[in-house]
């Protein structure tokens, strides 16, 4: 992620901190880098976090691949999406999703079906969040199926198909390849 602002890493570190006070047993990975990484480590430091909050940096996809695989929740605190391709990602790995309630994010992400939305930019209920899907892996289990059966309709052949029939209706005759 490119930790810049409009990403609102400081509302999930704030969230994560609170979280980890009732649920020990979490980590945060945080991926990425950008304009706030300082300021973001500098709070992490401040506020004694960094046994249990990691910075990883910039990650190629294989190495993304592997935090994908190993992590039991996505967090997104973004104050605005314009689609959210690392939610999609992170659904096709399995994992439920804990947002703030965006327009982008909420047509990706589908409060306690394959995630949790928050509706106001409350780090409170985030960290609520956090804390409600590390405690009851039932729940975390239901989310996660649910997050990798319906992030399949986001396959690119599929959606490709789709853009030729709008296409096709459109024009009144098939597209041409």
């Amino acid at each position: 992620s490119r930790l810049t602002k409009v990403k609102n890493v400081n509302a999930i570190i704030r969230a994560f901190i609170e979280a980890r006070s009732t649920t020990r047993n979490i980590e945060l990975y945080i991926a990425g880098d950008g304009m706030d990484a300082t300021a973001l480590r500098k709070l992490v430091d401040a506020q004694k976090a960094n046994s249990y909050i990691h910075f990883l940096g910039n990650l190629n996809q294989d190495e993304l691949k592997k935090y994908y695989m190993t992590s039991s929740v996505f967090l997104v605190a973004a104050k605005w999406e314009t689609f959210g391709m690392s939610i999609v990602e992170a659904m096709s790995y399995g994992l439920p999703v804990i947002a703030f309630n965006t327009p982008a994010v909420r047509d990706l992400v589908k409060n306690d079906f394959n995630g949790l939305l928050i509706d106001t930019f409350d780090t409170h209920l985030f960290a609520d969040g956090i804390v409600k899907l590390a405690t009851n892996p039932k729940i975390r289990s239901r989310l996660s199926i649910n997050a990798v059966n319906d992030v399949k309709s986001f396959d690119y052949q599929k959606v490709a198909k789709e853009y030729d029939h709008i296409y096709e209706e459109l024009n009144h005759e098939p597209y041409e390849k």
